[in-house]
């Protein structure tokens, strides 16, 4: 159903369905630049997956995921060096769904993550400050 809808015209499904050799092969025109995009979970493409940033730059998440890894990791395989385009990573969403709760859980993990970090590294800037004093 996703598939044929017109903004998603030429788009391939990244999921666990496919072969080995499926897989590799979708991932081989992806990177030859011959796929406009992929059509994936987040966790299909979280670890494990090289060469995202090679070649194309579009990719349309579908069912979301409550992991803030997840999210941030197939993100960052994506848009990272290497990658000659900008990105474009939309998100298909079921309105009055779980979908768009679980999305709201996500991003606000997503800031607890982000405050954490930078708590992280103000800790060390500190403690390097004073190791100079």
């Amino acid at each position: 159903l996703i598939l044929k809808d017109p903004r998603f015209r030429g788009l391939e499904l990244f999921s666990s369905a496919l072969s080995e050799k499926q897989a590799l092969n979708l991932i081989d025109r992806w990177v030859e630049g011959t796929l406009p995009g992929i059509i994936a979970h987040p966790k299909s493409i979280g670890h494990g997956i090289d060469r995202l940033q090679l070649g194309g730059n579009r990719l349309v998440w579908f069912g979301p995921t409550r992991s803030w890894e997840f999210y941030a990791q197939s993100q960052a395989r994506l848009d990272r060096q290497g990658q000659g385009k900008p990105v474009m990573i939309d998100k298909i969403l079921v309105r009055d769904t779980l979908d768009i709760v679980v999305e709201q859980a996500r991003a606000i993990k997503a800031e607890d993550e982000e405050s954490f970090r930078a708590l992280i590294q103000e800790y060390w800037e500190k403690k390097r400050g004073k190791a100079q004093v």
